[in-house]
C-alpha cells in the first residue's frame, strides 16, 4: 500500500484537533502508513491487556471478536468511496495485509457474506456498529474491561479516541491513494455518530441493551 511522497496539507479551517488530521500535516504517504500501523498496534496492545488483566480471556475467547474489530471497520471506509464490490475487495485485501489483520475471513467472503448470511450480518453490525436496540456490544464489553477501579480505564478510553483517529487518518490516506473514488465525504459524520452512540451505550442502564447472542462470529465461532 506504500506509495510516493505526496503530501497531505490541511485545508483551512479545519477541524482536526479530536480527529488527529493536525497529526498528519505535512507528512508523507509512507509517514501516514506507519503512524497507522503503529496506531494499530498499539490498539491492539490494549485490547490484549484489557482482555487477559480483566479475566475475560479466561471467560471466552475473544481473539477473533478482535480480528473482526478490524475487519468491519477497515470495510466500513470503503462504504464512503465509489468503488464497486471487486474493487473494494481487492483494496480491503490490502488493508487487511498492510496492517498484519489475521482474519481468516478475506475480502470478498467478508462481502458475500453480509449480503447472504443474516446471521454474520447481524454479528457485524450489532457487535460493532451502529443498531438500535442491541447495541455496541463490542464497545459495552470493552469498557467493562476497565476494571472496578478503573485500573485500565485509560486504556479502554485511549482505544476509544484512538479509533476515531485512525479512521479520519485512514480515510485521508486513502484519499491521497484513490482521488478518484470519493474518499473524504462522509467519514467524520459516521464517526461523530458513531461515537456518541458508543458513549451513550456505555451509559449507566443501556449495559443491558448488550445482547449475547452476537458475541460470537457465526461462521468462525472459536478462531
Amino acid at each position: 500500500m506504500e506509495g510516493g511522497m505526496r503530501v497531505y496539507r490541511k485545508s483551512a479551517g479545519q477541524e482536526n484537533d479530536a480527529f488527529g488530521l493536525d497529526e498528519i500535516q505535512g507528512k508523507s504517504i509512507d509517514d501516514i502508513l506507519r503512524l497507522l500501523i503503529n496506531r494499530k498496534n498499539q490498539m491492539d496492545s490494549w485490547f490484549e491487556i484489557c482482555s487477559t488483566e480483566s479475566g475475560f480471556r479466561d471467560m471466552m475467547d475473544n481473539r477473533q471478536m478482535g480480528k473482526d474489530f478490524w475487519l468491519y471497520y477497515l470495510a466500513k471506509q470503503l462504504d464512503f468511496c465509489v468503488m464497486n464490490r471487486t474493487q473494494k475487495a481487492k483494496v480491503l485485501d490490502l488493508l487487511l495485509d498492510a496492517f498484519h489483520v489475521e482474519n481468516p475471513m478475506d475480502a470478498m467472503s467478508h462481502f458475500t457474506y453480509m449480503n447472504t448470511n443474516d446471521s454474520y450480518y447481524q454479528y457485524m453490525n450489532h457487535c460493532f456498529g451502529i443498531a438500535d436496540p442491541d447495541c455496541a456490544v463490542f464497545w459495552i464489553l470493552f469498557s467493562s474491561m476497565a476494571g472496578n477501579d478503573g485500573e485500565r480505564l485509560s486504556m479502554t478510553m485511549g482505544f476509544i479516541r484512538s479509533h476515531m483517529r485512525f479512521m479520519m487518518q485512514l480515510e485521508r490516506y486513502l484519499q491521497i491513494m484513490f482521488p478518484e473514488w470519493g474518499f473524504g465525504q462522509n467519514m467524520k459524520n459516521y464517526m461523530i455518530r458513531l461515537n456518541k452512540y458508543v458513549l451513550a451505550a456505555l451509559d449507566g442502564d443501556r449495559h443491558a441493551a448488550a445482547n449475547p447472542d452476537y458475541l460470537v462470529n457465526p461462521i468462525y465461532p472459536c478462531m
